[in-house]
């Protein structure tokens, strides 16, 4: 009997680690959603005012490469492509502040998921047992 206890306590462990997991993935799409609308935002603006041409963005992408050989995803066609995303939208009311939105939802959920934590963390005897008797009862 007190190994299927022991399994609920490991299923709410695998659940916040799974979750953990989750929400790092999330952390790190909403920061290279940030990234590309700043570089796209700085590249646009430089050949805008006509201070870089098409081979400047392809010196910029051979000196990111030569700085860091395992960097990936910054060729000439993805820094345009970054270019087209920060242009497309940066007048939309919904989408040009994406990264301070991103931002914001994830302080929600962090201060969430914390709270739930410290909650189950005090009542964890109380879920556990609870939880056991719902298995019993089924």
């Amino acid at each position: 009997m007190k190994g299927n206890k022991e399994y609920i306590g490991f299923s709410v462990l695998h659940e916040a680690i799974r979750q953990a997991r989750y929400n790092a993935l999330k952390s790190v799409n909403a920061e290279l959603v940030n990234l590309y609308w700043q570089v796209g935002a700085f590249v646009s603006k430089q050949l805008a005012q006509s201070q870089w041409g098409e081979k400047t963005v392809q010196q910029l992408s051979d000196f990111l490469k030569k700085q860091d050989p395992t960097l990936k995803g910054f060729d000439r066609k993805s820094i345009y492509r970054m270019v087209q995303f920060y242009e497309s939208y940066r007048s939309s009311s919904i989408v040009a502040p994406v990264a301070s939105q991103l931002q914001d939802i994830e302080i929600q959920e962090n201060t969430f998921v914390a709270t739930v934590g410290r909650q189950i963390q005090s009542d964890e005897n109380e879920i556990v047992a609870t939880l056991w008797r719902q298995i019993e009862e089924g």
